[in-house]
Formats: structure tokens, C-alpha cells, sequence
């Protein structure tokens, strides 16, 4: 960048770098395993991803039966389903996010709770 007043001038370099967001790993996370026990560690499973605008995030057990769904990444599952504490087991999920850009991805895994 040049600027001149048409006496004097001042010239200054200025260097843009950007990075290329992927509406995914690793911008977007969701841990693979947590064990809501009461210890105060890991009690809460949530989707990690700063740039999320819209999320949709289901859990299901092993028979199909959908026992978590959320809309915001502030919420996240317990380990509870209808108020009782799920056995330990692997249940899978199913994310369908909007990320900020409009980029959208689903991606579906599972997760295992530990007690």
C-alpha cells in the first residue's frame, strides 16, 4: 500500500493469510466415548465445534430407538434417557450440522459410555 499527499509518500506491506474451513474433522468434533459416573470428568457429551450455526444430533441405542436429540451445541446428553441412566453400551449417532459459510456435512459414528 502506497499513500501519497503529492509531497511526501508512505509505502507499507501487509501479509493476509487464510485458512481453508472444513465443516468436519478437525473443526468439528464429537468425542468417541465419555462416562457420565458422577467423578466430575467427561460427565456430559457434547458436539465440539466453534463454527456450528446449526446442528441436528440424535443418539440412538443398539435396537434403533432414538434416546437423545438436540439443536445447540450447549446441550448435550447425560447418559439418561426418560430420566433413568443408560447401561454402559456403544449407541450411535447421527449429526447433520450447518457450519457458519453455509457449509453443511453429516456425519454419523459411535459412542460409547462408560461408567
Amino acid at each position: 500500500l502506497t499513500i501519497s499527499d503529492g509531497i511526501c509518500s508512505k509505502q507499507d506491506t501487509v501479509q493476509v493469510v487464510t485458512f481453508e474451513f472444513i465443516c468436519g474433522d478437525p473443526y468439528l468434533y464429537i468425542p468417541n466415548a465419555f462416562s457420565p459416573n458422577g467423578d466430575g470428568e467427561n460427565e456430559v457429551l457434547y458436539v465440539r465445534g466453534a463454527l456450528v450455526e446449526e446442528m441436528v444430533f440424535r443418539i440412538y441405542d443398539r435396537w434403533g430407538e432414538m434416546v437423545f436429540e438436540s439443536f445447540s451445541r450447549d446441550d448435550g446428553w447425560d447418559g439418561t434417557f426418560r430420566g433413568k441412566q443408560m447401561d454402559p453400551d456403544t449407541y450411535d449417532y447421527y449429526l447433520e450440522v450447518t457450519c457458519i459459510g453455509g457449509d453443511e456435512e453429516i456425519i454419523k459414528g459411535n459412542i460409547t459410555l462408560l461408567r
